[in-house]
């Protein structure tokens, strides 16, 4: 069996998380997608903030990381849980797309909230960041790395292959198109 016919079905694998939230979302929360994106997201909230005030700066800074870390843990669980599923395309969509998307809405109404002065500047550079790090951990969680459970190494190792996986990661959308130009090429001309 190949791996397109032992990858679950997109649908199954939502369903499963949704009749099972709690065991889905909560046993299994991603700890390592969770301080990766605490870790980074509270630098770039810091930074936004900055011209407001250290103070002002730092407290949303803290309470980017506090969300982060459970918000994108949460995620990072539902990313691990559906990393294989198909159609790759839809499972692509709803990791994209459909997570960010939910992660932005919830993140933006907890700063609100929270009274974090530069929110539109915030959530700019917080949305382009949602944007390619969904994919970013997509990728890497479907080359082992960035897993909890049984599924994962440690994250000392994890963070060690990282450079690679980006590099690998950077280089992905040109290979693409090479490998699609390689192809158009050496295709042989339609008759009519």
């Amino acid at each position: 069996m190949d791996s397109a016919q032992a990858a679950p079905p997109l649908a199954a694998v939502l369903w499963l998380v949704l009749r099972h939230p709690f065991r889905s979302l909560v046993v299994r929360w991603n700890w390592k997608a969770g301080l990766m994106s605490a870790f980074l997201r509270s630098i770039i909230f810091l930074c936004a903030n900055l011209s407001a005030g250290s103070h002002k700066a730092l407290k949303a800074m803290l309470v980017e990381a506090v969300y982060a870390s459970l918000a994108s843990g949460v995620f990072g669980a539902i990313t691990q849980r559906i990393r294989n599923a198909r159609p790759e395309w839809l499972t692509g969509l709803v990791i994209s797309i459909g997570l960010p998307g939910t992660l932005q809405f919830l993140q933006y109404w907890v700063h609100y909230w929270m009274g974090t002065p530069k929110l539109v500047t915030s959530m700019m550079a917080s949305l382009c960041f949602a944007a390619l790090s969904s994919l970013f951990n997509w990728y890497v969680m479907r080359h082992g790395t960035l897993l909890t459970g049984g599924e994962g190494r440690s994250f000392l190792r994890d963070v060690c292959g990282m450079p690679r996986l980006v590099w690998l990661f950077v280089g992905l959308g040109p290979r693409v198109l090479v490998r699609n130009y390689r192809r158009m090429m050496t295709a042989e001309p339609e008759q009519s």
